[in-house]
């Protein structure tokens, strides 16, 4: 597990809201057309999807630091008042076959929403705005619920390549 202090810049952020509020329903992922925004499966949050294309101006501020990785996957993360994932390992599903880490980047100030801190093998992390934590998929990682307001994350799926 890595941390990383401000990854990404305030302009990076706003450009991630702008394509998560203004981005059709629909997506074409993996050569099927999927709806975009949709709650998840394995937790309590809304999940929407990217496509890599759609976030390479994020990809292109941060891929320097990660010069040993492809990006694999893209989706931002919604948690409201009440939502969280419990611990848990991730599995190779439909769309992430090709991929074996995980990078989660916080969107929003830590000040806007209460709880829903973070856990990597039993360790809770404070995230502030553009930081971010990079972890394999056999890692246990989790968040806690969320108490106040809305927390807001890009999930990049990586794999590595070098």
């Amino acid at each position: 597990m890595q941390q990383f202090e401000k990854l990404i810049s305030h302009d990076a952020i706003q450009k991630v809201f702008k394509l998560f509020h203004e981005s059709t329903n629909q997506v074409e992922i993996d050569n099927s057309t999927v709806d975009r925004h949709a709650p998840s499966a394995i937790g309590h949050f809304m999940l929407s999807k990217f496509t890599v294309d759609e976030f390479d101006f994020l990809w292109d501020e941060i891929k320097d630091t990660f010069d040993e990785y492809k990006l694999v996957y893209c989706r931002v993360l919604k948690y409201n008042r009440g939502c969280f994932i419990q611990p848990h390992t991730d599995s190779y599903k439909q769309g992430q076959l090709d991929s074996d880490y995980s990078l989660i980047v916080q969107l929003n100030s830590p000040d806007s929403y209460g709880g829903g801190h973070p856990t990597v093998n039993n360790n809770k992390y404070y995230l502030k705005q553009g930081d971010a934590l990079l972890y394999t998929y056999s890692e246990e990682h989790g968040v806690e619920p969320v108490r106040k307001g809305i927390r807001y994350v890009v999930n990049l799926r990586l794999k590595k390549v070098k």
